[in-house]
């Protein structure tokens, strides 16, 4: 996963997205595992380690995503896709030992990142066509 430069964000919305970034990486592959030589997992996998506890606590962070959602003003389709991911991947980490190693292979907040980006460029596309649709009607006129 790449950070994303979206040309139609003001700074502090592009700000907003780089932090999303950062936050999707720590939480899901900052860091390598040795013995594997293409795989990484971040703190969520970390966590999931200690029993209930972790997973709570990651669940907790997790919210984050839901607040940038409706501060980017995303439909509520998307709030309802970012939540049920972040349930998801709970209850998942919920089960011992077999749930943290579907939870490490469960990046939750790349996928929440990406959905994001691409709702943004669908939102800034249909702004567009508005814009133009609004244009010829003028000229029309």
């Amino acid at each position: 996963m790449e950070k994303v430069e979206l040309s139609f964000l003001s700074k502090s919305e592009q700000k907003r997205l780089n932090r999303l970034y950062t936050f999707s990486r720590v939480m899901d592959f900052a860091y390598r595992i040795p013995f594997l030589k293409n795989r990484r997992w971040g703190l969520d996998g970390i966590l999931g380690l200690l029993p209930g506890v972790g997973d709570t606590i990651s669940f907790l962070a997790a919210i984050y995503w839901v607040w940038s959602a409706r501060t980017f003003q995303l439909p509520l389709r998307v709030h309802l896709v970012l939540i049920g991911r972040i349930i998801l991947d709970y209850l998942i980490g919920l089960l011992p030992l077999i749930g943290d190693i579907i939870d490490i292979g469960y990046e939750v907040h790349v996928y929440n990142y990406k959905t994001v980006v691409k709702e943004l460029k669908a939102k800034s596309i249909k702004g567009e066509k508005k814009v133009e649709e609004g244009l010829r009607r003028d000229s029309l006129t």
